[in-house]
């Protein structure tokens, strides 16, 4: 039983055989599509790669001589701060030895004249002792309102 007549049936083949050459055409499309579009990232990537080499160097050049500069300045920082911390050496040695002969000539006064040491340091606690005293003194004392 044939339910399709045969030119029912050649309207479909000729309709197949159209959408498959259709299909075709388009898959050679979107292929040569594909490939232009993947020549052109390529190309474009070579590019970016370029140019970004280019800069990379460009920067490179810019930033070598201020890192030198720096460089150098820092040198110099170091080199005044060891100056100083050598000329600070001796000031402090010069210190210690004015401060070592003070020292001394105070012990050999106070060894030589022991009597006026005692006298001298008791004093100065009884100054110490009045100003500390005196004024605790001033505040226990009461106020009279005037």
């Amino acid at each position: 039983m044939a339910f399709w007549s045969t030119s029912r049936t050649s309207d479909l083949q000729a309709r197949i055989d159209e959408l498959q050459s259709s299909l075709t055409e388009l898959n050679h499309l979107v292929g040569e599509g594909a490939e232009t579009a993947g020549k052109r990232a390529v190309k474009t990537a070579h590019a970016v790669e370029a140019r970004a080499s280019s800069g990379a160097h460009d920067v490179l050049s810019a930033v070598s001589p201020l890192l030198g500069d720096l460089g150098r300045q820092l040198e110099g920082i170091l080199t005044a701060v060891t100056a100083l911390s050598g000329s600070f050496g001796g000031l402090a040695r010069k210190a210690g030895k004015e401060s070592r002969a003070a020292y001394s000539t105070v012990e050999t006064k106070v060894e030589d004249n022991a009597m006026v040491a005692v006298l001298a340091a008791a004093g100065i606690g009884f100054l110490i002792g009045a100003a500390v005293g005196g004024t605790a003194a001033a505040q226990r004392r009461p106020r009279n309102p005037s």
